[in-house]
């Protein structure tokens, strides 16, 4: 089978990934110290703030994109630069919305200007991620890589000056924006010169059935983050920035673990959207290839976090040790998540998006109603609750409609299982340092499932020839 692609492609995202993952940890570490909890729940307000702007002037832009080019890169052109004038024209109309919203939010002006300069971040984010979607449909993902990386350097690099110099929340969101414009600015000269070759004319019609066909994508993507990010919302007119700031601490932890399974789906759907119809067997290797690692890095993820919880959070700063109980919840809702967000590549590739879209309103709708019952009583916890529920549905039905279609053998999970088992032992009686206590227990669970034969070489590396032996 020629896997060789999704190895490679799934190995220079989880470079590009870990990389980032390591700065976003150290610029929140200090992040966390140097602006306090108050402050840090401004931080990252503003920065779930830029996440919608991002999404509404995407609207499945990127994700229609990636599917359609990856079936006919000759067309390229086309799709990239009527999306890019798109995104522009959507902007237009984004930006009185996003004023009226922060006037009749009532913002102070440190809180007001933190969101508008995130808010830059959350555009440029959106010109990025087409660029990006030209790179994964030719299924070179060094490029993004690469690009991720830099900007990513450049933002904790001047965050860390400026944080350090004594400059403050607005400051920093201001470092996003700069990178994200800059980024922006390589990106484009890179896709027109390796991908496009001048290629693609602007249509008025292609433009309106871009966003007509993109719609079902960008309503989908837009009811999923709304149900991730909505409780911060939520919390942020229901009680203060102390709370948010509890509250977003765990929260931020969990999306750089989401970073997993985002890195699998994005590498693998390009392939299983040119497979699914054509070669169900290479599917089928796809999704249990996927389940079993998936399973092997979730299980140990949120049995360590249950007994590390308290002492992750107390490492930012002593003031979050109540994001301790949020992290507990949190984690399980992040476990399950790696399997949902793998299924919805399967269920987009089969065209799908309809029952993602409906599954994700009801699932708004499940943590809408369960945080205004929680949160007035249990506040930050009440949230991670409502999280948990709401995400418990999306994960049962994607379960139900999915792996009916696949045969997994259970019995390849028993060596996570049992490494685990081992690893909780360990945690138990573990009463040294934090990063000890992380080091020896990844090395113990590692070490275990390398001898029960859990794992593959063959499944892992990447031959020369791009061949797969499994």
């Amino acid at each position: 089978m020629q896997s060789g692609l999704i190895k490679k492609n799934t190995f220079f995202l989880s470079i590009s990934q870990a990389g980032q993952m390591v700065l976003a940890f150290l610029l929140t570490w200090v992040a966390a110290k140097k602006l306090g909890v108050s402050r840090f729940g401004i931080y990252m307000f503003a920065s779930i703030m830029s996440y919608f702007l991002f999404l509404l002037n995407d609207l499945g832009v990127v994700t229609y994109v990636v599917r359609e080019v990856s079936k006919a890169r000759d067309r390229a052109g086309d799709y990239y630069k009527n999306g890019l004038i798109l995104k522009w024209i959507l902007l237009l109309i984004l930006v009185p919305l996003l004023w009226l919203y922060i006037k009749l939010s009532g913002f102070g002006p440190e809180k007001m200007w933190a969101v508008l300069a995130f808010s830059v971040f959350g555009f440029f984010f959106s010109m990025n991620q087409l660029c990006y979607a030209v790179y994964r449909a030719h299924e070179r993902m060094h490029y993004e890589m690469l690009s991720n990386l830099f900007e990513k350097v450049l933002i904790t690099g001047a965050g860390l000056i400026l944080l350090y110099r004594g400059y403050g929340v607005v400051a920093l969101c201001g470092a996003f924006g700069a990178a994200s414009i800059l980024n922006f600015a390589v990106n484009s000269v890179l896709v027109q010169r390796r991908f496009l070759h001048g290629s693609g004319q602007t249509n008025w019609p292609f433009m309106m059935h871009l966003l007509k066909a993109s719609f079902l994508f960008g309503l989908f993507w837009i009811l999923t983050n709304v149900h991730e990010r909505f409780d911060v919302l939520m919390l942020e007119r229901m009680t203060d920035d102390t709370i948010v700031g509890w509250y977003t601490l765990a929260y931020k932890l969990i999306l750089v673990a989401n970073i997993i399974p985002i890195v699998l789906t994005t590498a693998a759907l390009p392939r299983i959207s040119r497979s699914v119809h054509d070669d169900p067997d290479e599917t089928s290797r796809i999704y249990g290839l996927g389940m079993k690692y998936l399973f092997f890095i979730a299980l140990p993820m949120i049995v360590g976090t249950l007994f590390l919880a308290e002492d992750i959070c107390v490492f930012f700063r002593k003031e979050f040790s109540a994001s301790g109980n949020v992290l507990r919840l949190l984690i399980f809702a992040s476990g399950i998540d790696f399997f949902s967000i793998f299924f919805s590549a399967f269920l987009i590739a089969w065209n799908r998006q309809r029952h993602l879209t409906l599954l994700q309103a009801g699932a708004l709708i499940l943590n809408l109603c369960m945080n205004f019952v929680l949160i007035p009583k249990y506040q930050h916890i009440g949230a991670a609750a409502a999280t948990l529920g709401s995400r418990g549905l999306i994960f049962a039905l994607c379960t139900v409609w999915v792996a009916r279609r696949f045969r997994f053998p259970m019995n390849a999970l028993v060596p996570g299982v049992v490494s685990t088992g081992i690893m909780a032992i360990f945690l138990w009686v573990w009463k040294g340092p934090l990063f000890g206590a992380i080091g020896l227990a990844l090395c113990i669970y590692a070490g275990m499932l390398l001898l029960m034969g859990g794992i593959r070489p063959s499944e892992i590396l990447i031959k020369k020839n791009g061949q797969s032996e499994s």
